[in-house]
């Protein structure tokens, strides 16, 4: 994040996941691997777990300057549901919180977080991009 940069959460997410993000706040655990996203369904009222931060998200990320990277996983995979059964939400939201790993019940202090709107990811769909067939079938790398 640049200095003059101001955070205002994620206001566009894709319905398909994989949206890159930064998280800035202080007392991040030093092992990458230890700091937990956990994500609340503003929708559902459901606090969900999301998958781990990967190599790519380790690479990214510094959690001693008090920062992580940390790719999106689409709503579909972290309520663990197939995409079809999310049809009838245009927009979900979830509130976004860093948990440590080993006490899933310890919820790190955020100074981004004074203001919810801050930790707040708005999935569209009106954003996502939607294929509907791939012509020719069979596409090599390179071509």
């Amino acid at each position: 994040m640049f200095n003059d940069e101001n955070p205002t959460g994620i206001p566009y997410a894709s319905f398909a996941g994989d949206t890159n993000i930064f998280i800035k706040g202080d007392g991040l655990v030093d092992g990458i691997q230890s700091n937990v996203v956990v994500l609340y369904s503003n929708d559902l009222k459901k606090e969900l777990v999301a998958p781990a931060l990967t190599e790519n998200d380790a690479f990214g990320s510094n959690p001693n300057l008090g920062f992580l990277q940390y790719r999106l996983p689409s709503p579909s995979a972290l309520l663990g549901v197939p995409k079809e059964s999310l049809g009838a939400y245009s927009v979900m939201s979830f509130t976004l919180s860093i948990k440590h790993f080993n006490d899933l019940t310890q919820e790190y202090e955020y100074e981004r977080c004074g203001n919810p709107s801050l930790c707040t990811i708005s999935y569209k769909r009106s954003i996502s991009p939607i294929m509907y067939t791939l012509s020719p079938p069979v596409v090599y790398f390179g071509s």
